[in-house]
């Protein structure tokens, strides 16, 4: 009888201390990626400072001097046809090219510094980031393309709407989705529109709830100017068509 007593409170202390140790290493894999989320954000957070500091010189080049420099060739073009003195004809001309150099020049540059291939390819990083937090290598295949070229032509403001739409359905996926094992991801064009698609192979209803998180995409997809499409025939599918070419000026500051 003593022996059997001591066998179980043996056995109860082996199942305390096994409880124990896993506890403390859930938390611990709890907290590491409470702690990589927040490098992520503070990362995005930082790059994020500096790309609307970028934005807002190239959205004041563009406002200030070249429609500036615009109202000058223009006048420019008018006089050179109303002189009829040669040598003052010529050297409006001159000035009217140069101040149409000039222009030209501004433009470039600050459709550059919106559309920044440096700024691209970090896109393609933190969609990695972000499925390396959410889905875990070991429990999801995913198979992600995304068209490398398209992202170098969108704007800072969508290609940062369609991270947080990324974020709002793989959250839904990994809550939702009952045996989902595989994850697609697709960026690509078609003509002037962008598609941005999403969805896995689970058996679940994988439905978003009317709350944040929809709201959440509904909001980002309008600000993309784009239309929303999302089905549970097989699995969860989630597609976004916007413009390649939107009217950011509004959103530029809207973004969080």
């Amino acid at each position: 009888m003593n022996i059997l007593f001591f066998v179980l409170l043996i056995a109860t202390l082996v199942a305390c201390f096994l409880w124990v140790k896993y506890q403390r290493l859930r938390t611990e894999k709890e907290i590491a990626a409470l702690r990589k989320l927040a490098e992520i954000q503070l990362e995005e957070a930082c790059r994020q400072s500096v790309r609307e500091v970028k934005s807002l010189i190239g959205q004041n080049l563009h406002d200030e001097f070249c429609s500036s420099l615009a109202g000058i060739v223009n006048q420019l073009d008018l006089l050179s046809k109303q002189s009829n003195a040669s040598e003052i004809k010529t050297r409006i001309q001159d000035l009217h090219l140069k101040a149409n150099e000039i222009y030209h020049s501004v433009r470039t540059h600050s459709h550059s510094l919106y559309h920044s291939i440096e700024d691209a390819e970090y896109f393609e990083d933190n969609v990695h980031r972000i499925l390396d937090l959410i889905c875990p290598k070991d429990m999801y295949n995913v198979e992600l393309d995304i068209d490398k070229g398209l992202t170098q032509k969108l704007h800072l403001v969508q290609r940062i709407e369609v991270l947080r739409i990324l974020q709002e359905a793989l959250t839904n996926i990994i809550k939702h989705a009952k045996s989902a094992n595989e994850i697609y991801i697709f960026l690509y064009g078609d003509g002037n529109n962008v598609i941005f698609q999403i969805g896995d192979n689970g058996m679940g209803t994988g439905k978003f709830s009317e709350g944040v998180g929809l709201n959440s995409i509904k909001n980002r997809v309008k600000t993309l100017e784009g239309n929303l499409e999302i089905k549970y025939d097989e699995g969860f599918q989630l597609m976004i068509t916007f413009p390649l070419e939107v009217s950011m000026r509004k959103s530029m500051y809207s973004v969080i």
